[in-house]
Order: C-alpha cells, then sequence, then structure tokens
C-alpha cells in the first residue's frame, strides 16, 4: 500500500508544485519537514483512533477473558507509537534530500524510538502472560513471577 501512495506522489513533487507557486528555495526543505511531522501525526492519529479502537472492539465482544487482558494491559495501544516513528523514518530521505547530513541523524532518532516503543510493548506483552498465567490452577502450584520480573531484566 505504501508503493501505491508513494507511486501517486512524491516529496519531489511537492517541491516542485511549492516552487511553482513561487515559494522561496529556503522555505521547501521546511515545509516538507512540516509534511513529514503533520503524517506522522495523522499515522498515530489513524493507528489510535481507528486501528486500535477497531481491535479493542472486536476483542471485548469475543467470549474468551484471555484476549482481554492484552487490551488491559495496553499492549495495541503501545504498539500503535510505532506508527509515526515509520512514516519519519521512511520519510527522511525523500525530505531530507538536499540535507543529506540529518538523513541518518533523522533515522537513528526514528529508530532509537521505535526500538523504545518495541520494548515497552514486549513488557505489556510479559505482563498480560504473567496475569493469563496466573488466572490457571497450575499457577497456585507453580509460581512463575519471579521468573517474568526476571525477562523484563532481561528485556530492559
Amino acid at each position: 500500500m505504501i508503493e501505491r501512495i508513494a507511486k501517486m506522489w512524491s516529496w519531489k513533487d511537492v517541491a516542485g508544485w511549492l516552487e511553482t507557486l513561487g515559494a522561496p528555495s529556503w522555505l521547501v526543505p521546511g515545509v516538507l519537514v512540516a509534511l513529514a511531522i503533520a503524517l506522522a501525526f495523522a499515522a498515530n492519529l489513524i493507528a489510535k483512533r481507528w486501528i486500535v479502537r477497531g481491535v479493542r472492539w472486536f476483542i471485548t465482544r469475543t467470549e474468551t477473558r484471555r484476549d482481554d487482558l492484552f487490551v488491559e494491559r495496553h499492549v495495541f495501544d503501545r504498539l500503535s507509537h510505532l506508527a509515526p516513528g515509520l512514516v519519519l523514518y521512511w520519510a527522511a530521505p525523500a525530505v531530507l534530500a538536499s540535507e543529506s547530513v540529518w538523513i541518518p541523524v533523522v533515522q537513528k532518532l526514528a529508530s532509537i524510538y521505535m526500538l523504545v516503543v518495541v520494548l515497552l510493548v514486549v513488557l505489556a506483552l510479559l505482563d498480560a502472560l504473567l496475569a493469563l498465567y496466573q488466572s490457571t490452577e497450575l499457577a497456585r502450584r507453580v509460581p512463575l513471577k519471579s521468573l517474568f520480573q526476571v525477562a523484563k531484566l532481561i528485556v530492559i
């Protein structure tokens, strides 16, 4: 889908359009950066409002309680934070083409952000799995909370 959108328009098309409107050449990169940030906010909004809300709606309608734990532990909410990071990571080379020094910096910052998000997702997933395990009969005989805590320390 991203490839189809990329074929429909490109950052160069937007820059060319701005130049035909008479925008000064120093303003075009700033507008492209602002557009990339706006797209990141839009991706965040779409991920949270539509995708996460749809997943929550579907999960709360099921009969099992097991999947509700993932909603209660905010696994999907945290996962939605990947969307703006991905947009900024993919947009950086095209938006900052004239400032090639900044491309690796922006991509590294986006990568670090996405890594932190993935770590938070894994921690929430471990919390959900622990809650799921503690709801079983086996958990009364074999407590594994300390094992989950060690796994969290390893993740961090």
